[in-house]
C-alpha cells in the first residue's frame, strides 16, 4: 500500500479558507454598503489575513520573475510584478448575496 501525493496549493486553499470565513461573517453582518464603517474583530482579523496573504504572494511572483530583485514592500513587490505581468486595478468582486 502506498501513499499517494500530489501537489497542494497552499494559497488556493488559504483562500478558500478566507472566503469561507467571509460567508460565515456575512451571516451576522451584512456585505451592503451601509456596513462599510461596521468594526470587529474578525472583520480586523479577515482584513490582515488577506493582506498578509497577498503580501506573500506578491513576494514570491516578485522573486520568481527576478530572482535578484531587490524590493522589500508590498509596493515595490506590486510594482516589479506588474511590470512582468500586468495586473488590472480595475478588478471587481461580485458577492453572490448582493444585488
Amino acid at each position: 500500500m502506498a501513499i499517494l501525493r500530489s501537489h497542494s496549493y497552499v494559497h488556493w486553499n488559504y483562500f478558500l479558507a478566507l472566503e469561507e470565513d467571509l460567508d460565515r461573517l456575512s451571516r451576522y453582518v451584512d456585505l451592503a454598503e451601509g456596513n462599510d464603517a461596521t468594526y470587529s474583530i474578525e472583520i480586523a482579523r479577515l482584513f490582515l489575513g488577506a493582506s498578509s496573504e497577498v503580501d506573500v504572494v506578491l513576494k514570491q511572483l516578485c522573486r520568481k520573475h527576478n530572482s535578484e530583485s531587490a524590493a522589500t514592500t508590498i509596493n515595490a513587490y506590486f510594482e516589479a510584478v506588474s511590470e512582468a505581468c500586468p495586473i488590472s486595478l480595475d478588478l471587481k468582486c461580485k458577492f453572490p448575496d448582493m444585488a
